[in-house]
């Protein structure tokens, strides 16, 4: 008998039954075949993004099968009274830890081979945040899962197995206790939905990031399959007419076989994968997502789910040998393929070649069904026995002192061969503050205030405001003012835009900065700095979609160029000496890319040369920005504007390296070196 027909006569986690208080339902293989479809979208997505672009909704429908299932297991052991949470978490263990441990370690260890030191400690915060199932808190503070940078981050996509973890601790409680307290279930779940779906769509309009990540407004995707199971064990006692209609309404299959019936079964199960295929080809990644969006693949899920075994989509095609055998493995292949596929990237300098994605897919898929046959069923499916709860435990805890340790010890520089020490640690230096230790670490965390980098006891004559590209000038303006006396004080945040009425996530604080700096009367100088291209050319605030339509970016440009002319107006107004820095140019790649430092790189692989970003391209690319700073120039003569990017261009480049000296830390931050470099060819300009 193959391990399919094995599969087919067990429940979803089959044990021997004297060993167990959990009721598990009746093993389907149409829902292994409902994962194979999510995997292989998620896993066609990461892979080819130009060709399946809605591939991610792969994982909302794992969250309405998650949620079925788990849901179904305790509602009907509490209802035979037979729920134990030692059981249950210890399960969880046993389903979630053994492929999970596997995958971080082997991360970790290639990461030791192929990373550098910041990248490296970057794996070793990401995979304790991931032993602990909370990472997704920490993707949400540091950037959209869209961002170029999401692609080099080798344990980004567990974001969704923190969400779920964190739905497995929450939920059983809650179903416990209304239980245990006679409370309508089905009412508690409803009401969540309700409130969950409705901080989803409300926050999409405001912060999509944590919208993403946050379980707040994702665990109504899960309770979408919570309600099911509650509507098929209830199907007896719910017999009124009012229940039939809302059933009706919700998709749930009649447990009877009437031709009605199998219609019903049928428009259900294709409706619902028309809504997940529409979702594919639909939802993309510039929609904002979750938000209304996610209904699409959690309702189709749902009526797939609810159509039942004899739908004629899920007894043949979703039942079928081939599908059904990729839903089994489809865990350990979703661990698997985001660190294959993300690693390339790195090893290559960019995304790599049709070739090599189709043989991060095969690895995944072949260490997925060998993880599956060797690590997984052995513990999974074998006889209960605490040791091995307890064993995968300790494991876990390993593995996150581990990932701590790298982080703490900053990705262990002595990796590295000494003679590429010196250009790793130009890449590297992004701590900027650690020359002003007052200032609070990497980022100016002490109110509008701000710092004082020459001397905190003393009032200040500059005032430096923006983003993290007006934190990378610290050591531009000290080489500039520091001669003279003066004293400078920054009031910075990434992601922070110096300009009145710009919509970001931090406006309140800027808007105070700003006002702080125009009242001051020992403020003579204020420097203005900030990324300013993207939120014109690539990205805003609001939906976090890179590469916007033409269209869009006129309007952005509109946009800001509003929030300039308020801005300026204010400050000239003050009577403020105003330096408006123009930035120096975006590269459009990683500055590593242009010597080697790994120990590792993929097969032929070649290094940039020139190491610089053609002129027409940036030209085209900060076209909008620079037809908005054009006409700033011409409304306020009185502002110095600094063009920072022609000392880094010429005709027909502009250079991360010049004279052999690396300038940048990564594709828009300036090392110390670049700084400096700046500070020289600026500095009568700026003192004019």
């Amino acid at each position: 008998m193959s391990e399919i027909d094995n599969l087919k006569t067990m429940n979803a986690f089959p044990v021997p039954a004297e060993q167990t208080h959990l009721t598990h339902p009746k093993y389907r293989a149409d829902i292994d075949g409902l994962r194979a479809i999510a995997v292989l979208s998620v896993v066609g997505f990461h892979a080819f993004p130009d060709w399946i672009r809605g591939g991610f909704v792969g994982v909302d429908v794992f969250f309405v099968i998650s949620g079925y299932l788990i849901s179904s297991i305790i509602l009907s052991s509490l209802e035979k009274g037979t729920f134990d949470f030692f059981e249950f978490y210890a399960r969880r263990v046993r389903r979630i830890f053994p492929a999970l441990i596997l995958v971080l370690a082997a991360s970790f260890l290639l990461g030791w081979f192929v990373l550098l030191p910041d990248e490296y400690k970057q794996l070793g915060k990401h995979m304790t945040a991931s032993a602990g199932f909370v990472s997704n808190f920490f993707f949400w503070q540091e950037a959209g899962y869209f961002d170029n940078a999401a692609e080099t981050k080798p344990l980004l996509h567990l974001w969704s197995l923190g969400i779920e973890e964190q739905f497995y601790i929450i939920w059983p409680l809650l179903l416990y206790f209304a239980w245990k307290w006679r409370l309508n279930s089905l009412g508690l779940v409803t009401a969540i939905i309700a409130a969950s779906f409705a901080a989803n769509v409300s926050l999409s309009q405001s912060d999509t990031i944590q919208t993403f990540y946050s379980p707040l407004s994702r665990f109504w995707e899960l309770l979408m399959g919570g309600i099911l199971a509650h509507l098929v064990l209830k199907k007896i006692s719910l017999r009124d007419k009012a229940t039939q209609m809302l059933n009706t309404l919700l998709g749930k299959a009649s447990a009877d076989s009437s031709p009605t019936s199998v219609l019903q079964c049928n428009i259900q199960s294709f409706s619902g994968a028309l809504l997940i295929g529409l979702a594919v080809l639909l939802v993309t990644k510039n929609k904002v997502f979750p938000g209304w969006w996610a209904l699409l693949p959690t309702v189709g899920a749902y009526l797939i789910i609810s159509a039942g075994q004899h739908a004629w989509l899920n007894r043949v095609f979703l039942s079928n040998r081939v599908l059904v055998g990729i839903g089994v493995i489809s865990y350990p292949l979703y661990l698997w393929h985001w660190p294959l596929l993300s690693f390339a990237r790195i090893m290559e300098g960019g995304t790599p070649s049709i070739g090599m994605r189709l043989v991060a897919v095969s690895l995944a898929s072949l260490f997925a069904w060998a993880t599956y046959l060797y690590i997984e069923k052995p513990l999974r499916f074998g006889k209960p026995d605490g040791s091995k709860v307890v064993a995968l435990t300790v494991l876990m805890v390993v593995l996150a002192a581990l990932g701590y340790a790298a982080y703490v010890k900053d990705g262990y520089m002595d990796r590295i061969p000494e003679h590429a020490q010196g250009e790793v640690k130009s890449l590297g230096n992004a701590k900027f503050w650690e020359a002003w230790p007052h200032c609070e670490g990497d980022n100016v965390k002490n109110g509008p205030g701000g710092c004082r980098i020459m001397d905190p006891g003393r009032a200040p004559d500059v005032a430096l405001l923006g983003d993290s590209h007006a934190m990378q000038l610290v050591f531009v303006l000290d080489d500039i003012y520091r001669p003279l006396g003066k004293n400078v004080i920054v009031m910075a945040n990434p992601g922070c835009v110096p300009l009145l009425g710009a919509i970001n996530p931090c406006s309140g604080y800027m808007n105070k900065a700003l006002y702080e700096a125009m009242n001051s009367p020992n403020i003579k100088t204020i420097v203005l700095s900030n990324y300013w291209a993207i939120y014109i050319q690539r990205a805003d605030w609001l939906s976090h979609t890179n590469n916007p339509s033409k269209e869009d970016a006129l309007k952005r440009a509109d946009d800001y160029g509003n929030a300039i002319y308020l801005t300026l107006s204010a400050l000239v107004v003050a009577e403020k000496h105003v330096i408006f820095m123009v930035d120096p140019p975006e590269l459009y790649f990683a500055p590593e890319e242009c010597f080697p430092i790994r120990p590792v790189y993929l097969p032929n692989h070649t290094f940039r040369t020139p190491c610089a970003v053609d002129r027409a391209e940036f030209d085209t690319r900060t076209e909008e920005y620079h037809r908005v700073i054009k006409q700033a120039r011409l409304d306020y003569p009185m502002v110095k504007f600094i063009d920072s990017y022609k000392y880094f261009c010429d005709k027909k480049y502009c250079y991360a390296m010049i004279d052999g000296k690396l300038l940048y830390r990564d594709d828009n931050h300036l090392n110390s070196a670049g700084a400096h470099y700046l500070a020289n060819k600026i500095k009568d300009q700026v003192l004019q």
